[in-house]
């Protein structure tokens, strides 16, 4: 079982996951959900439960994520959302140190982008994003998220997204440009610290050997079942494993 971050550029002011107290978090249905509890639930929950009841020491969220939002229409939006409300004379005021700015987009975009345009996208995920926060926040601890195999979903063989023989190719190269750009940009702040997490490779994991996680064989490709709660969504359960899976990645840096 392979806990480690896919990639990490730790500056020396990184305090470690136990001094993080504030997590700023912009995404999509991955991360919010009318339906079932997601990552962001299940990773404040795990953490929470090790911390002191001093509300001083707690882990809290900003989740600016909204279902079906893309990198391409969505960022400026979500962006201008936090930048309104730490603005305001009662908004929030994060300590950079204690702040871990998550970026967990993507899935719809490769839903309807050609693999040779998905690269623009993925650059414009750091100039309206990434970068926004640096200047503007004084942002200095980040974690990337990539894309999960939608195409093993159950509604890979029926969508219309995935009649092209290429949909699996859309999710590897948003994961590969993904990881380019987390490492220029660690690259180029030395005084940022950078996290690249991959749910691609846990989701494959548990397609791959769902024995191991208490799943059945059937589940791997049913909708309703244990893993996906619909034709693309994964599962509470499996967003739990996730969330473990990231904080034992972060504990260990």
């Amino acid at each position: 079982m392979n806990c480690k971050a896919t990639y990490v550029s730790k500056s020396p002011s990184w305090p470690g996951l136990d001094g993080i107290t504030n997590l700023v978090v912009f995404g999509d249905s991955s991360t919010k959900s009318h339906d079932s509890t997601t990552w962001l639930g299940h990773f404040l929950r795990i953490v929470n439960d090790e911390r002191s009841p001093d509300n001083s020491s707690r882990l809290i969220a900003s989740n600016y994520a909204y279902p079906g939002a893309s990198v391409e229409d969505d960022m400026p939006d979500q962006m201008e959302a936090f930048c309104r409300q730490s603005q305001q004379p009662a908004g929030q005021q994060f300590d950079p140190r204690a702040t871990l700015y998550v970026f967990w987009l993507g899935i719809n975009d490769c839903s309807r982008t050609d693999v040779e345009n998905l690269d623009e996208i993925v650059q414009s995920l750091f100039e309206d994003g990434v970068d926004q926060v640096y200047a503007k926040a004084g942002a200095q601890n980040f974690l990337f998220i990539d894309v999960p195999p939608q195409d093993r979903s159950p509604g890979g063989e029926y969508s219309s997204i995935h009649q092209s023989a290429n949909i699996a190719e859309r999710y590897e190269k948003w994961n590969e440009d993904l990881k380019a750009y987390a490492k220029d940009f660690a690259e180029e702040s030395p005084q940022a610290t950078v996290f690249l997490f991959s749910s691609h490779a846990v989701v494959t994991e548990i397609l791959d050997d769902p024995d191991d996680f208490d799943f059945q064989e059937d589940d791997v490709d049913r909708e309703g079942g244990a893993i996906w709660i619909d034709q693309l969504h994964l599962s509470s359960e499996v967003h739990s494993i996730l969330a473990e899976r990231l904080k034992k990645a972060l504990c260990t840096q």
